[in-house]
């Protein structure tokens, strides 16, 4: 099994096709893309997985989309 690589994206480059598997709401993504760290999970230089998280505060983080591509 390949080792996964995680990597910090900026939001015009975030996988919308998996975001969209949690959120069906493209309109809704974009409100909270703008000011979050997005992370993608890599297998064999592919994406896999993907998370959205916002800050909310100093201490604070919101997880505003977590999702994995089907069939992985």
């Amino acid at each position: 099994m390949p080792k996964l690589q995680f990597k910090c994206i900026p939001g015009e480059l975030a996988p919308m096709d998996l975001l969209l598997e949690a959120d069906p709401s493209t309109e809704q993504i974009q409100t909270y893309l703008n000011g979050s760290d997005i992370y993608t999970a890599l297998s064999d230089g592919k994406t896999v997985g993907v998370c959205v998280l916002k800050p909310r505060s100093e201490a604070t983080l919101e997880l505003m989309n977590i999702a994995v591509a089907p069939n992985q």
